[in-house]
């Protein structure tokens, strides 16, 4: 059972994570905006109204479906390390949140490259609604109110202030404001994101990270740029199905349908504990297979295709378990060497976008950073 309302349009469909952002997406929708224009405007009010799952100061994954040319476009706004960094930086090991292992946020170069490239109202009113509710507030949902419980001691003295303007983290139904936020933003629609990438906004975003011990300088900020790598497919069932190339995750679903789909999963009774045995076990397969073999492609010889290859799909078709498994290990590919949110939207013509704006992959503050598209 969901506790989420449900907000329905006839201009086409929004499906969030969050009513809030759902509502925006689909006025948007209702003014003549393209997908674009609505999965962005639901994005950002996602970065102001669940600061626990996404935010500005992270990443951003889309994939874009043109019904026109019938074409599929994926973006990468995922940043790269700080250029001050390399391996040796960590001698034991990643810490697992910090300042030190902050990358360079992507999700506004994202947003706006998304909109230049297939928008129609423009940044400033896909932004207006997310401003709105970070200036006069919104109220806090039950999951924001169960995070701040839940990870409200991990947060720094900044984000405390943040989010604790009462002396303490909000209930759910109380309000919430984020006026940094909120002029972190305007500035953005004034200026366009080059006020944060190489602007007067990234000189300040990273002399804060710095005074925290993170190692975002002004050149990683003014160096970033929002991919457009081809999007990767498998055939599933009559359709063709797309994902996330990496450095995303997407192809842990791709390699899961390939393996799913050459099993006759009908003879098992939806819900029964046949069928979720053996979605289970093909999911542990997929994410073993993560484990040994993704990477960066610019770091790692890493072919993602090869996790759909007929010879490989059929070993790992075979080596489903009879009964649940302990311990999955990967498949042999003998040749070669955080929670987040998720929202799609389509629009009356067809266009569609599919997109996980994420969390910084970390846990700096500064007073214009809500927190880890």
């Amino acid at each position: 059972m969901t506790t989420r309302p449900t907000i329905r349009s006839v201009n086409g469909l929004v499906a969030t994570d969050n009513h809030l952002a759902t509502a925006a997406g689909v006025a948007v929708l209702r003014e003549g905006g393209s997908a674009v224009d609505a999965a962005v405007a639901a994005a950002a009010v996602c970065t102001v109204t669940q600061p626990h799952r996404t935010g500005i100061g992270g990443d951003l994954f889309a994939l874009v479906y043109d019904a026109r040319t019938r074409e599929v476009q994926a973006y990468n706004g995922s940043g790269a390390a700080p250029s001050a960094l390399d391996l040796d930086s960590f001698p034991d090991g990643y810490p697992k949140s910090g300042p030190r292992v902050a990358t360079v946020p992507g999700v506004l170069a994202a947003f706006a490259d998304l909109m230049d490239d297939h928008g129609r109202l423009g940044l400033e009113r896909a932004l207006a609604p997310a401003i709105q509710y970070a200036e006069e507030g919104f109220p806090v949902s039950d999951g924001l109110a169960e995070g701040f419980v839940d990870s409200g001691a991990r947060l720094d003295e900044e984000c405390a202030r943040v989010f604790g303007p009462r002396g303490r983290f909000p209930r759910a139904g109380e309000i919430l404001q984020q006026t940094d936020l909120a002029q972190t933003l305007r500035e953005v629609v004034a200026r366009g994101v080059a006020a944060f990438y190489g602007g007067d906004l990234g000189v300040r975003f990273a002399d804060e990270l710095a005074a925290l011990g993170g190692h975002i300088g002004l050149e990683d900020l003014a160096a970033h740029a929002t991919d457009r790598p081809e999007p990767i497919a498998v055939p599933y069932r009559g359709l063709r199905v797309f994902g996330q190339p990496p450095v995303s995750q997407g192809h842990i679903l791709l390699e899961e349908l390939a393996i799913a789909a050459g099993l006759d999963m009908k003879e098992y009774p939806w819900g029964s504990a046949d069928l979720v045995h053996q979605m289970v076990e093909i999911k542990k397969m997929a994410f073993a297979d993560r484990d040994a073999y993704a990477g960066d492609p610019r770091r790692t010889r890493f072919d993602v295709e090869r996790l759909w290859d007929g010879p490989f799909v059929s070993a790992r078709r075979r080596a489903i378990p009879a009964r649940a498994s302990e311990r999955t290990d990967a498949g042999a590919l003998a040749a070669l060497a955080t929670d987040t949110t998720y929202m799609a939207v389509v629009d009356r013509d067809g266009n569609a976008v599919r997109s996980r704006p994420a969390r910084g992959r970390s846990t700096p503050s500064t007073p214009s950073w809500p927190s880890r598209a």
